[in-house]
């Protein structure tokens, strides 16, 4: 978020009904839940939540429209109607399996080479350094990544070019971020 909001000097982050991105502050802002928010207000503003497209949790009526389509229509109509007030979008925060993954506090970015240049060195804090456990798991799951046999990284792009398809169905509001 902090990077998004820097690169495009927008403040708003849309998430999605039913994420866990941590209790912390700004990630609780993004995190949906009673048990996350009461009593722990208020959070950081500018966070906007829309369905996540998963059928079987989908608040609306899905007769006649897949979750997938509706969600898209509906983030489509957030990001392009002026009532809703979403113009300021710096980034979508999205979740490839919703819900609590793990304990062993580990974390990674992906960005753009040209983006990340213009995030200035050690203005990334960790709350993961010096935990060796949380190395010697990500070093073991590198080794896995690496690994010829699972070929996990071709199948990983594989699965991607599938969402980037799937993420058409936002159309040029997702190209807008």
């Amino acid at each position: 978020m902090k990077f998004a909001k820097r690169v495009t000097g927008r403040h708003q982050i849309i998430a999605f009904h039913g994420g866990y991105h941590g209790v912390w502050n700004a990630s609780n802002a993004l995190t949906t839940g009673t048990s996350y928010h009461k009593g722990y207000g208020p959070f950081m503003g500018g966070v906007i939540h829309a369905p996540y497209p998963y059928a079987y949790r989908f608040p609306f009526d899905t007769t006649h429209k897949s979750a997938e389509q509706i969600a898209g229509e509906y983030v489509d109509y957030l990001l392009n109607t002026p009532y809703t007030a979403a113009d300021d979008v710096a980034a979508a925060i999205v979740e490839p399996v919703q819900g609590e993954g793990g304990y062993v506090p580990m974390a990674g970015l992906v960005m753009r080479s040209d983006l990340a240049a213009k995030i200035p060195d050690g203005s990334a804090p960790n709350t993961f350094a010096a935990n060796s456990l949380s190395a010697a798991v990500s070093l073991t799951t590198i080794s896995l990544l690496q690994d010829p046999e699972l070929d996990l990284l071709n199948r990983a792009h594989q699965l991607g070019q599938e969402a980037q398809e799937a993420l058409d169905v936002f159309g040029d509001a997702l190209k807008a971020l």
